[in-house]
């Protein structure tokens, strides 16, 4: 008895090799840029990345807190995460013990082969002191130096290596009132260490009536540092501040100072000099009257005395930028969130900006799944080996019994800040370039020279084949290249920058779309 005909064997033929097609398709996909979530294994787990390193070229070392919720306690026991470029995981590592609760913060390149972490541990009895670790090339903890603090809880933000060696980081410290359950007498603080991690001084900045922190960090060559971070005025009604204060390189608070109006909230998070040997200090601005609440990131030009020169807004809602990185031409790209006005969800946010804090274009990140948005954030971005960003952060969701689900969140995007796996990053600052069409999206867009292309529907191959081609504004055909269903990639490298119209036919000549790419050389 025939159980098949020879057409159904056909079909069933057909369909295998479809499925194989598009598992190949998949991975020639995946392999471009990734977009992932470390997963959580348990509903008791929380997990962060701060931000990344390169390790042994091909691979990055990621700095991972995790957060184990243990009925009546907690229990943090960060890692150090290693996965290769193409965003498949490799390995955990846990550096120091799983018995004191520990907190990495920040960690740098000693130098090829060496590497420094600081965190925050707490003893037995909960009371805080920093540590700097020393790893080796595999990761192995050399040595640890503890440093005593003067309140019973600590958090770094910072962590840099200066040009003679030595190490700086920063900070705040506080105490905890465990009668009425909140944290008082908080004050920023800054380390310098030698270039062995002993400490030479540090200065403990603020009053234990209002609440200080320091953010971020720079030097000039004196070794005169301009620290970055909030003061707030802890009251109802109290102020939100950026501050500025500039520390000799003996110790010695030279000047602060504060920025911002009355019930703003203002935070300088990121620092750095201009090629004009200013400092641009960015961070979150929002501000609040009887009608609304607005807010966006805030772009602070002040000269080395502490004088705002100018001060610049990108307003949308509430923006926060936490770390920033210089691309070749000196352009700041800076990472973080972007929050929406119910004040309930978040996105990941991107931003370059020019020397003078001028916004050249911004991304938004948001996530979905399942119809339901997830608030996430970076906390982090680097350089990647191809021109582009890796982004580090988390994201966020509520679940039942009021318990958060958090996840890692790790994303490379290509230069403009286009991430080409699973979405199509808001353009925000650059109306009018982005066009999403119904049948087919070209992406990035603008373009560095390799343009990608999406198909609406899952099923292309049932299609007579497509040719897109390409023209200047003159009307010339420039470039032309059939669209495979094989490969979802088109090099454009050898146009200059500029706008190309496009159309695309299929193979009896009928028109199917038109659009225009942009194309933006990017050296």
């Amino acid at each position: 008895m025939r159980l098949f005909s020879p057409s159904t064997t056909i079909n069933m033929k057909k369909l295998i090799y479809i499925g194989l097609f598009y598992i190949f398709l998949l991975q020639v996909v995946k392999a471009q840029k990734f977009n992932i979530n470390l997963g959580r294994p348990d509903p008791y787990l929380e997990l962060s990345i701060s931000n990344s390193l390169i390790y042994q070229d091909s691979l990055w070392l990621i700095n991972m807190d995790i957060t184990r919720y243990i009925p009546g306690n907690y229990a943090f026991f960060p890692s150090i995460i290693i996965i290769n470029d193409k965003g498949g995981f490799k390995k955990e590592i846990f550096p120091t013990d799983t018995i004191l609760n520990h907190y990495y913060a920040d960690w740098i390149n000693i130098n090829d082969k060496e590497f420094n972490i600081v965190g925050t541990e707490y003893d037995s009895a909960n009371i805080a002191s920093f540590f700097l670790l020393k790893l080796n090339e595999d990761l192995n903890v050399q040595t640890k130096l503890n440093y005593k603090v003067s309140r019973d809880i600590g958090d770094i933000k910072r962590l840099k290596k200066l040009p003679n060696g030595n190490l700086a980081f920063c900070g705040l410290i506080q105490n905890y009132d465990i009668i009425n359950q909140k944290y008082k007498e908080q004050q920023a603080i800054f380390f310098l260490l030698d270039n062995l991690g002993n400490e030479l001084w540090h200065v403990e900045y603020g009053d234990s009536i209002n609440d200080e922190k320091f953010f971020d960090f720079v030097w000039d060559e004196d070794y005169n540092f301009y620290i970055a971070g909030q003061w707030l005025e802890p009251y109802i009604d109290g102020d939100f501040q950026s501050v500025l204060v500039k520390v000799n390189s003996k110790g010695k608070i030279i000047w602060d100072k504060k920025y911002g109006g009355k019930q703003d909230l203002n935070a300088w998070s990121v620092i750095n000099f201009t090629k004009d040997y200013t400092l641009m200090c960015l961070g979150g601005y929002n501000a609040a009257n009887w009608m609304q609440s607005y807010g966006g990131l805030e772009i602070g030009i002040i000269d080395t005395s502490g004088i705002l020169i100018s001060d610049k807004k990108y307003f949308s809602f509430e923006v926060d930028a936490y770390d920033c990185i210089l691309d070749k031409q000196n352009n700041f790209i800076c990472a973080g969130q972007t929050t929406e006005p119910n004040g309930k969800t978040n996105s990941g946010f991107v931003a370059k900006l020019n020397q003078k804090g001028d916004t050249l274009w911004t991304r938004n990140y948001p996530l979905y799944y399942q119809e339901k948005k997830y608030g996430q954030l970076f906390y982090g971005i680097n350089n990647s080996s191809n021109g582009g960003f890796i982004l580090t952060g988390s994201t966020r969701k509520f679940e039942a019994n009021n318990l958060s689900s958090q996840q890692t969140w790790v994303m490379k995007v290509d230069s403009l800040g286009y991430d080409h796996i699973s979405q199509f990053p808001t353009a925000t600052h650059e109306p009018g370039l982005i066009q999403e069409n119904n049948i087919i999206t070209f992406f990035p867009n603008p373009t560095g020279g390799e343009l990608f292309y999406r198909w609406k529907e899952l099923a292309p191959i049932v299609r007579d084949q497509w040719v897109v081609y390409f023209y200047d504004l003159e009307g010339r055909l420039v470039y032309t290249h059939p669209m495979s269903i094989y490969n979802n990639s088109i090099m454009l490298q050898s146009l200059s920058t500029g706008v190309y119209p496009y159309i695309i036919k299929d193979s009896k000549n009928t028109f199917i779309t038109k659009g225009k790419v942009v194309v933006q050389n990017r050296y």
